[in-house]
């Protein structure tokens, strides 16, 4: 429509996802890789994942209960 100012969203990769992946090869990643990934790193770098964060006061979800 003539001036509907609502941005269009569709299935076509963005300008940035393209440049991306036609540079760099990178491909995205659906959110369970995403959340695996990270916590993968914060595990080899030696960091505490979030739930074990001192600033939630060490607790781990699985150990409470």
């Amino acid at each position: 429509m003539a001036g509907d100012s609502t941005p269009r969203r569709d299935s076509r990769p963005g300008r940035a996802q393209v440049l991306a992946r036609s540079l760099l090869g990178w491909e995205p990643r659906d959110i369970a890789d995403t959340i695996v990934a990270t916590a993968d790193t914060q595990l080899r770098q030696g960091l505490p994942l979030p739930a074990e964060s001192p600033a939630l006061g060490g607790v781990r979800p699985w150990d409470s209960g």
